[in-house]
């Protein structure tokens, strides 16, 4: 899922994979780029509910720093290819060409190899999805669709317009015990890395009608959310 351009890449041999089969939370160990590069330090998740997908990408350098990265939308299968459509995006550049890959397992990884860019990059599976698990849009309070929200296990991913902002904003959060803590979040916010309660979490994007005071002083929701599941729904 890179977003340089360059040459077509060649397609790998194996046996094909389906939609069905990706469900879960995904982490990247390797990006490599058409150049040769390679990246192992940033941050990379992608959480997968039914067709729903979320992506958040923090390079080595931290939130801030050029590379910083997130989407989310629908993922899509036309034969052995995936095309990775977002309807919220942060960082993703204007000409950047469809974003399509084809994936196979190599072992225990999962390797996908660009479509329209010579990249390939590794991924690790986290999590499956497990009872209780869900993927919904968001709502606004005039029923407009305003984000997406995915919770796989300990993993929770969050991608909402703010009312008073022109961007979408993104967030990542990781289960401790009772609490949630702000693994990542673009742009670039100072409350990443606090430890919230599954209230505070929810009412930290808007969700659930709250109108919530600011988190940990630095978060203030300009806006009201409800889930909708009418769409994805809960896995059972």
């Amino acid at each position: 899922m890179d977003t340089n351009v360059t040459d077509m890449a060649m397609r790998p041999a194996g046996a094909a994979l389906t939609l069905e089969a990706l469900g879960g939370v995904w982490r990247r160990s390797l990006l490599q780029e058409p150049d040769g590069s390679r990246d192992t330090s940033s941050q990379v998740y992608w959480l997968q509910f039914g067709t729903f997908c979320g992506d958040i990408r923090i390079p080595g350098d931290g939130p801030a720093a050029p590379g910083a990265m997130a989407f989310a939308g629908n993922l899509r299968q036309r034969g052995d290819i995936f095309h990775w459509d977002p309807d919220w995006d942060f960082g993703i550049p204007a000409d950047a060409p469809p974003d399509e890959g084809y994936l196979r397992w190599e072992g225990d990884i999962l390797r996908e190899d660009g479509v329209h860019i010579a990249y390939l990059e590794h991924w690790h599976r986290l999590a499956e999805p497990e009872k209780g698990d869900f993927g919904c849009y968001l709502r606004d309070c005039v029923g407009d669709r305003a984000g997406l929200f995915i919770r796989i296990g300990q993993f929770a991913f969050a991608a909402w317009k703010p009312a008073d902002r022109n961007a979408p904003a993104f967030l990542l959060a990781i289960q401790d015990q009772e609490l949630w803590q702000v693994a990542a979040m673009l742009p670039a916010q100072p409350f990443s890395g606090d430890k919230l309660t599954w209230p505070e979490l929810l009412q930290a994007i808007g969700i659930d009608g709250e109108a919530a005071p600011a988190v940990s002083g630095h978060f203030t929701p300009s806006q009201s959310l409800s889930m909708d599941f009418d769409t994805q729904g809960v896995h059972r």
